[in-house]
């Protein structure tokens, strides 16, 4: 009882300072993102006795992580309406596939060479850093791109990630040997394809007969938990239930989308608290050796070139929307959210082999991005 208390009075630190950041980010146009990990790491680092001011249990940051990952395995796919796709939507959403997927691939070989990984352990760090930072619709040519690649790039990132992991139990490299061994993991994405569609329908029906949703946000957040944990219980993957649950309900007739929407715009603000502020909580325990912040750096520029070439071969650009495209990377709380995931369920869904490595560096990884965002000007279009 004791723990849960604590647990709890840290949870309401954590959104009374992140309720702080945002007025103060709001006087003063610093980037939320940043204050909320300074914060984090002003945090970590205060002590009362020989106890840290924040202290998270396990099994509630489990949780709490569980429940962001629902969410935004949901969301990575909610606002993929085929419905809405045109040739420039069309174009952009390819463009940022081919970008997204290079950049993976490229920032995994050298992730690999730097760290002396297997290459699969190297794809699931390179899949956790895929996500982009969340920008708001807009009619100019970079705007537009940026918000139809933050929402392929969540999704990209999550069930890449769920894949990578699901791989990890092939051992062998034989052929013959490695069919037998991918029943499990295709059987698992078939069991969560299948409960997501099985509650999509669900909802939708449900939906049909509402003529007002004023309880849209809990009904959405219950329907992607259920989503993901029935999955799991079932033996399937739960970030492939709840991202087949948006998809389905983002294709459905036009009464669903309401109720996305004001989902996501009640669920965004506590989701970022939490999760930028913890991520600088957990900021403070990095290895910050000669040796780990050579790597960290050599991996984020070669990562950060990457990006910018193919976004230069992809399509025509100027200058200066190169270099504020390529800054749009790994900023998303997707990122978060799986880096969080890898290091609170150990010995279950994440619990894999150099996890701790992948976890610090994607934390530096964050840290890094969230500051070069702020140091590039200002720009209305992005939140």
């Amino acid at each position: 009882m004791y723990d849960l208390l604590i647990s709890m009075t840290s949870i309401a630190v954590i959104f009374f300072v992140g309720i702080l950041c945002i007025w103060l980010a709001q006087k003063s146009g610093i980037s939320e993102k940043l204050l909320f990990i300074i914060a984090g790491i002003l945090l970590g680092t205060v002590h009362i006795g020989r106890h840290t001011l924040i202290s998270l249990s396990l099994p509630l940051l489990s949780s709490l992580t569980l429940l962001a990952l629902s969410i935004l395995a949901f969301d990575s796919t909610a606002h993929l309406r085929l419905f809405d796709l045109d040739t420039f939507t069309t174009r952009t959403l390819r463009n940022a596939s081919i970008v997204l997927l290079c950049t993976l691939l490229v920032t995994a070989l050298v992730a690999r060479a730097l760290n002396a990984i297997p290459l699969l352990f190297a794809l699931i760090l390179a899949s956790t850093l895929a996500s982009t930072k969340l920008a708001t619709p807009s009619k100019n040519r970079t705007g537009a791109y940026l918000y139809h690649e933050h929402h392929i790039s969540c999704a990209l990132a999550l069930l890449l990630t769920a894949l990578f992991v699901l791989l990890t139990n092939v051992r062998n490299t034989l052929i013959i040997d490695i069919l037998p061994q991918l029943a499990p993991p295709l059987f698992s994405i078939t069991i969560g394809v299948g409960t997501g569609v099985f509650l999509g329908i669900i909802l939708f029906k449900l939906i049909q007969h509402a003529n007002e949703t004023p309880f849209a946000p809990l009904a959405i957040t219950t329907s992607a938990l259920l989503a993901y944990v029935l999955s799991e219980n079932l033996g399937g993957s739960g970030i492939f239930a709840a991202a087949t649950l948006g998809f389905f309900l983002a294709n459905a007739p036009s009464r669903t989308q309401p109720l996305i929407t004001s989902f996501e715009n009640s669920a965004a603000k506590p989701l970022s608290i939490f999760l930028y502020v913890t991520c600088g909580i957990i900021s403070t325990l990095l290895p910050l050796t000669p040796s780990f912040i050579t790597r960290t750096l050599l991996l984020f520029v070669s990562m950060l070139a990457t990006r910018l070439i193919f976004l230069a071969l992809t399509e025509k650009r100027s200058v200066h929307e190169l270099i504020t495209t390529t800054l749009y990377a790994p900023i998303g709380p997707t990122t978060l959210v799986l880096t969080l995931a890898l290091m609170s369920f150990p010995g279950m869904i994440y619990g894999i082999p150099h996890a701790p490595l992948i976890v610090q560096t994607a934390l530096a990884f964050i840290v890094l991005s969230t500051t070069l965002q702020t140091l590039k000007p200002h720009e209305n279009r992005t939140h």
